[in-house]
């Protein structure tokens, strides 16, 4: 990994194409606006497509996929282009890595991690696109023979969330590139940039027009059209819970195929006979990682009841180590919260587990700002609201 220094905040914001069949287009009067979750400067603007720029980006997929443009290749001719898209994204890095910071608030080291994580994801895919394999059966009886075609389903929709932006883009578009399906992405209003970053990307590795189409905007209406839009085969989300049961019922009308990672509450578990030194860093990590703004973030800690105590303090300890500030600076591990409602959220919860008599810890004054310090709830009753509901935030109950 390279060193990662301080970087500064651009002197303009900058302006992001969105990518709809052969179409480039930027940002115009009505430009959707990323400020900076640190410094509460305006960094990106994107183009502001709407319902209508939506379906154009559909029908861009649809006539891509019925072309067989993309899904004539071979899995060889496909899977060059994506191992192409990967090592682009590796000569990017530091590109991408800024913009990634500057968008979600993440320090530049976990950043960059993640932007090489992205290119790992598409050098994977790029090997399963030469392994699409059918079946053959001979055993039905005499003179019978059967076989299995595996063929793309068509046109994929692919919704994403602000807190991992290109990681979960790199965990769904190119292993459906590699079967031979176009696609439609919608990334996160307020981290759209690296998205679309990659779809320059997609063009100068040879991606033909139409196969991929990257349209930012709100989920009401950019997310609804494109869910909803009958010319979409499947349907992958990432986000909340309540979204996601709304596609599942519009899937299920329609009989898409749709794949939901939803909210959750995920528990770490520890007992008596660990590590306990080692399991305390992790159990630290686990609920602080990305300002605890992941959907695996082990915001539940269940500790065998003798060492409770002892294993408590010891988190405390790790947590009081991290250092928490500016996200451009090389030091800080722990950056803002995405936005100013994410950071009312998460200050509700703590205000909740303290009126219902939990003990609260916090590991010191967080920054001015959209900042919260990592924050430790004990005595905890399972019927609490810390203890049931994502959070989203650094907080372990």
């Amino acid at each position: 990994m390279s060193v990662v220094s301080r970087i500064a905040l651009p002197a303009q914001p900058f302006d992001f194409e969105a990518l709809s069949g052969e179409a480039r287009i930027a940002p115009g009067a009505e430009a959707i606006l990323r400020e900076n979750p640190a410094h509460h400067v305006t960094v990106s603007r994107y183009p502001k497509l709407g319902i209508a720029g939506a379906r154009d980006a559909v029908a861009a997929a649809r006539r891509a996929a019925d072309t067989r443009v993309w899904s004539s290749l071979s899995g060889a001719a496909r899977a060059k282009i994506l191992l192409d898209v990967a090592r682009r994204i590796e000569a990017e890095i530091e590109t991408l890595r800024r913009i990634e910071s500057l968008e979600t608030g993440k320090p530049l080291a976990n950043a960059e991690r993640e932007i090489r994580g992205s290119a790992a994801h598409w050098e994977y895919a790029a090997s399963l696109a030469r392994h699409v394999y059918g079946d053959s059966y001979d055993t039905l009886g005499s003179n019978q023979l059967a076989m299995v075609l595996r063929e793309p389903v068509g046109v994929v929709a692919i919704i994403v969330p602000w807190n991992y932006p290109l990681v979960i883009v790199s965990q769904k578009l190119p292993f459906a590139l590699a079967m031979g399906c176009t696609a439609v992405l919608k990334p996160s209003e307020m981290t759209s940039g690296t998205a679309l970053v990659l779809g320059r990307i997609l063009r100068e590795a040879g991606v033909p027009p139409g196969v991929v189409n990257i349209v930012p905007g709100y989920g009401d209406d950019v997310g609804t059209a494109i869910c909803g839009d009958p010319a979409v085969d499947a349907i992958t989300f990432t986000g909340s819970t309540r979204v996601g049961k709304a596609i599942a019922t519009k899937a299920g009308a329609d009989l898409k195929r749709i794949s939901l990672e939803l909210g959750g509450k995920s528990a770490q578990i520890v007992c008596a006979d660990a590590d306990l030194d080692a399991a305390a860093a992790k159990v630290a990590l686990g609920a602080t990682r990305n300002s605890g703004q992941a959907g695996v973030c082990g915001a539940r800690l269940l500790v065998e009841k003798k060492i409770a105590g002892e294993f408590v303090e010891r988190v405390m300890t790790h947590m009081a180590k991290i250092k928490v500030g500016d996200p451009l600076d090389h030091e800080p591990e722990m950056g803002p919260l995405v936005s100013a409602a994410q950071h009312a959220r998460v200050e509700s919860y703590i205000d909740a587990g303290k009126r219902d008599g939990a003990l609260h810890w916090s590991s010191g004054k967080a920054p001015a700002g959209w900042y919260v310090a990592p924050t430790v709830f004990t005595k905890v009753d399972p019927a609490f609201s810390i203890a049931r509901e994502e959070i989203f935030g650094p907080v372990l109950s």
